[in-house]
C-alpha cells in the first residue's frame, strides 16, 4: 500500500504542473478574443473621445487599436475565416490622421484656408484609405469578413475628400 501512494505522490506534481499550465497559458483563440475586445475597446473609446469633442484623444485611441491591429496581423496566419487585420490597420489610421487634423483645425481656431500641415494629414489619411482599398487583398469583393470595413473604409475617404474640399486642400 505505501508503494502504491509513493508512486501517486510522485505523479501528483506532473499533474500539478499540467493543470498550471494549461490554466495559465492562454490558447490562441482566448488571445485572439482578448484583442479583438481590446480593438472594440479602443474604437469606442475614440468614438467617445470625438462624441466629447476631443479628437486628440480620439487620435491617440484609434492609434493605439490601429497598432494593435498591425501586431496581430504579423502573428495571423492566413485563414479566410480570420479578421482582417491588414484592412483594420489602413481605416485605423485613416480616422487616426483625420482625428489629428480636424484637432489641428480646432487648435488653429478653425479658420480657413487651414494650415498645409494639416492638409497634409488629410492626404496622409487619403493615402492609408486608398492602401486598404486597392492593395489589400481582404478588401477584394467576397471576403465576408472585410465587406463591413470596406465600407467603414469608403465613407472615410469620403470624409476625408469633403474635408480637403471645405478645408481648401489641394488633393
Amino acid at each position: 500500500m505505501a508503494h502504491v501512494t509513493r508512486d501517486r505522490a510522485k505523479s501528483r506534481p506532473c499533474t500539478f504542473t499540467v493543470l498550471i499550465i494549461f490554466l495559465c497559458v492562454p490558447s490562441a483563440a482566448a488571445q485572439d478574443t482578448n484583442a479583438d475586445r481590446e480593438l472594440s475597446r479602443l474604437q469606442a473609446q475614440a468614438e467617445d473621445s470625438m462624441a466629447q469633442g476631443d479628437s486628440q484623444g480620439a487620435a491617440i485611441s484609434i492609434g493605439r487599436a490601429a497598432l494593435l491591429a498591425s501586431q496581430l496581423s504579423k502573428q495571423q496566419v492566413s485563414e479566410p475565416d480570420q479578421p482582417p487585420y491588414r484592412l483594420m490597420v489602413d481605416l485605423f489610421r485613416t480616422q487616426e490622421q483625420v482625428y489629428r487634423a480636424m484637432a489641428l483645425f480646432q487648435q488653429s481656431g478653425e479658420r480657413t484656408p487651414v494650415s498645409s500641415g494639416i492638409c497634409s494629414l488629410l492626404s496622409l489619411g487619403k493615402h492609408h484609405a486608398d492602401r486598404a482599398l486597392k492593395d489589400n487583398p481582404a478588401a477584394a469583393e467576397g471576403q465576408a469578413l472585410a465587406g463591413p470595413l470596406r465600407r467603414q473604409t469608403t465613407e472615410w475617404l469620403e470624409i476625408v475628400q469633403d474635408l480637403q474640399r471645405e478645408w481648401s486642400c489641394k488633393s
